[in-house]
């Protein structure tokens, strides 16, 4: 018996699709042991299951007719999953999301006393956008963050 509750349903919204994902993806691994769990087919046809209406209605019925295709004896692989996801991805993920990310973290300012909140956004927004933290630009972006009177109190020797 499976465990845990079902993931949300996915209308099409792009600002949740990652979190769809992640949330389908925490719920498989929750019940990788339940018999069918571990199945491509049966991984792609739950999460068909979990997105409804019109705007995902037309993409979950022709996924769903090609799957109806397949011969699960020769096509349920780990590829089956993996080329899914690719497509949702493709079809529901915001382009934009790093564009958006970067506008934000460009004009991210920290205020007093919230240096955890900020320092938090700027990792969240630097991933976002595929930045390594340490490198000299983005340790240069967060520092351009800093209200002026705490500058000197960073950049001298300790």
């Amino acid at each position: 018996m499976p465990m845990g509750a079902l993931p949300f349903i996915f209308t099409g919204n792009k600002t949740q699709a990652e979190a769809f994902l992640a949330v389908v993806q925490t719920y498989l691994n929750l019940n990788f042991d339940v018999p069918g769990f571990n199945s491509p087919i049966k991984k792609v046809a739950l999460t068909l299951s979990l997105m409804q209406g019109p705007d995902v209605e037309p993409w979950v019925n022709s996924i769903g007719r090609m799957l109806e295709q397949l011969d699960p004896t020769i096509v349920n692989v780990p590829a089956l999953w993996d080329q899914f996801l690719k497509e949702f991805r493709e079809h529901f993920t915001d382009t934009h999301k790093a564009d958006k990310a970067q506008s934000k973290l460009e004009g991210l300012t920290m205020r007093f006393p919230e240096i955890d909140q900020y320092i938090t956004k700027f990792e969240d927004l630097s991933n976002k956008v595929g930045y390594v933290l340490g490198h000299k630009e983005v340790t240069h972006l967060f520092i351009k963050g800093l209200p002026q009177s705490i500058l000197p109190d960073i950049v001298k020797t300790p």
